[in-house]
């Protein structure tokens, strides 16, 4: 994918009115997956998870309806005709979430000695983080984008070329959430033609990525003013993505080293100080905004 065109065996997309990521895959490639086995090191690593008590069930069945951890990832009705790919959804969880009891610290006005209240940021209540859903879907996701990394000889025929693969991690630590992958060679190139079409267009790209990033955010942590400002996306002349969210200068970035329209080659994805499920959930949105713009640039240039 680096340096070849490959038809897409999954590509991500970012359903608004229901604040899910959806990841589509072909359904040629679902078919030729071979079955799991129990010495697997994905199944030893699914089986121990849910024995040690931190999950209730789990499914590496993508056939199902549905997969990963306590049913997180779910499987949509039918496959699209059109493009042969099963749709699977996510729904993004609520994090940061009141407890129903007013905020202690100020009473429940929202504010202390004339300013916010630092407690409950203005929201009146007691405020509680419930990581249990984000750490199903992140979990989850890790085990859906290893067995996407599998390569398998399947007669895939797609309108768009993989434009990206993704890894992503699942831990309880520092770092614990970080993310990477592989951004394709056709990915860079419409990348390039956006920045080439001018200022409005990748204004345009900016913003709708930087609506999918916040709104995940907001959704899942609660809508916090002193946010905003860390929630920012740019794309730089050098055909170059950058994501950021909240926590310490936190974000996925593309590492395109190579500013040379003509070289006809991919670069990776990598990652800064990625703590937590919600950055690593928020960033996926925007990733999968991106793609449907890459998507968009695609099909335009061959019409």
């Amino acid at each position: 994918m680096l340096l070849d065109t490959l038809p897409s065996w999954y590509r991500l997309s970012w359903n608004a009115s229901q604040n899910a990521l959806q990841i589509h895959i072909a359904e040629a490639y679902i078919a030729a997956l071979p079955p799991i086995p129990d010495n697997s090191p994905l199944r030893i690593f699914a089986e121990k998870k849910v024995s040690g008590d931190l999950f209730a069930s789990y499914s590496l069945d993508l056939t199902a309806k549905q997969f990963g951890f306590n049913g997180s990832v779910r499987r949509l009705d039918a496959t699209d005709p059109k493009t042969g790919f099963v749709s699977f959804s996510v729904a993004l969880p609520r994090v940061h979430t009141s407890t129903g009891m007013a905020c202690q610290e100020c009473g429940g006005t929202g504010e202390s000695d004339d300013h916010r209240c630092f407690h409950c940021n203005g929201f009146k209540l007691e405020m509680k983080y419930d990581w249990y859903g984000a750490y199903s879907i992140t979990e989850s996701l890790q085990l859906l984008f290893w067995l996407l990394d599998i390569r398998l000889e399947a007669e895939m025929h797609t309108e768009v070329p993989q434009l990206f693969t993704l890894h992503l991690c699942a831990e309880r630590s520092m770092h614990g959430s970080s993310m990477g992958g592989h951004l394709g060679k056709d990915a860079l190139k419409m990348l390039r033609c956006v920045i080439a079409s001018g200022k409005e267009r990748c204004v345009n790209v900016e913003r709708r990525i930087t609506e999918a990033l916040t709104q995940s955010w907001q959704h899942m942590m609660a809508k916090c003013d002193y946010d905003n400002h860390n929630l920012r996306v740019e794309i730089r002349e050098d055909a170059n993505l950058f994501i950021t969210c909240p926590g310490d200068a936190a974000g996925v970035y593309t590492v395109n080293e190579n500013w040379r329209a003509s070289y006809d080659k991919g670069c990776d994805i990598s990652c800064h100080n990625m703590d937590n499920p919600t950055q690593a959930l928020a960033c996926l949105a925007g990733l999968a905004v991106f793609s449907e713009e890459l998507e968009k640039e695609w099909l335009l240039w061959n019409e």
